[in-house]
């Protein structure tokens, strides 16, 4: 009796161990530049314990990608072999502002909200700027 239950709960150990196993995360891209500039400026994790973890994580790397304006970042592939989990990410080119114009918003609104078309010539593409001038311009018009 004392053999099987030693043997179950090794087993269990055993089993709960490699569940929680953490395995590699290894990133491919289309070049070495884009290697570097990744290694660089996301810092990415090297391991993670199951496959949703993996994408999470991933989906993380391409919303930050996004907030400094490659725009055309994505996961390309994903796939796990034996314990590596391999992950093709394409950064693609910085995204820059040509010009930013007034189309149809008052002056005086944009005014108020701090709006200059000089501040987005020849500047790196954020969207949050755009998403900030959006809610202020939606604020000020409330009120």
């Amino acid at each position: 009796m004392k053999i099987k239950a030693f043997a179950v709960v090794f087993w269990v150990m055993f089993l709960r161990s490699e569940l929680n196993a953490q395995k590699a995360l290894l990133y491919h891209f289309d070049n070495a530049k884009d290697s570097v500039f990744f290694q660089k400026n996301i810092n990415p994790a090297q391991t993670t314990s199951d496959s949703a973890t993996a994408l999470q994580i991933l989906r993380g790397y391409v919303l930050s990608l996004h907030r400094l304006s490659f725009l055309e970042a994505s996961v390309d592939s994903f796939s796990q072999i034996d314990s590596l989990f391999h992950a093709h990410i394409h950064i693609g080119a910085r995204y820059e502002w040509a010009r930013l114009r007034n189309g149809n918003v008052p002056d005086a609104f944009l005014a108020q909200v701090g709006f200059r078309e000089k501040l987005f010539e020849n500047k790196a593409f954020i969207y949050s700027e755009i998403a900030n001038i959006e809610s202020n311009l939606l604020n000020y018009a409330e009120d």
